[in-house]
């Protein structure tokens, strides 16, 4: 929660106390767990090198206890990191094994599962934009919003919202990339989620 309103602070402080005390216990799966945390918070800062650091720790140890659910979302850490440093082919590598990781589980339509598959979908969109395949990264980019609607995740509603202004405004459709983005920022507003409203606002700012 402090990480998704942008309380970095506070979050690290929480991440750091739970890391300590599962290394101290040896409770690997904690570990693991927190590690992974890490990441998400190191990606929400665009620190990617950081976020790709702590996603290899949390990916070791979650293999390690066979954590398989919380492996789709590592990958999707994995992707982002890769995405964020240039490497676009590890990117899609990692969306594209978060999305055969997701197929072979069981239970697999519980709405955990189904925002993990959202968030892997958004990657591989974000990837197909990078390497400009823009109908592929439309196609994409709309199925991982329409799951989040689904499920009524309002974050993540937000994320794929940003991410259809950014395709948007990328091809020169402009009005509908304004339209995508004051979605996603009344979404942030709402919900407090600092650091996403922040990303939305320099893209206001272009």
């Amino acid at each position: 929660l402090y990480n998704d309103r942008g309380n970095i602070p506070e979050a690290q402080k929480h991440f750091e106390e739970s890391l300590s005390l599962a290394q101290q216990i040896g409770h690997r799966h904690l570990e693991g767990t927190m590690t992974h945390h890490f990441s998400r918070m190191f990606l929400s800062l665009e620190d990617w090198q950081q976020a790709l650091d702590y996603a290899n720790r949390s990916l070791v140890i979650l293999k390690e206890v066979g954590d398989i659910e919380n492996l789709v979302d590592v990958y999707v850490h994995m992707g982002q990191a890769n995405l964020g440093l240039g490497n676009n082919e590890a990117a899609q590598h990692w969306g594209q094994e978060a999305l055969q990781l997701f197929c072979r589980m069981e239970g697999s339509k519980a709405p955990a599962q189904a925002e993990n598959r959202g968030r892997a979908l958004r990657l591989l969109g974000e990837v197909a934009q990078r390497n400009d395949e823009c109908d592929r990264a439309a196609a994409l980019l709309q199925e991982s919003a329409d799951i989040f609607f689904t499920i009524g995740d309002q974050l993540e509603q937000g994320r794929a919202a940003l991410a259809l202004a950014r395709l948007a405004i990328c091809q020169g459709e402009a009005a509908l990339g304004q339209q995508h983005l004051e979605k996603a920022r009344k979404i942030f507003h709402n919900l407090g989620a600092n650091l996403d409203l922040q990303q939305a606002d320099q893209l206001v700012d272009r």
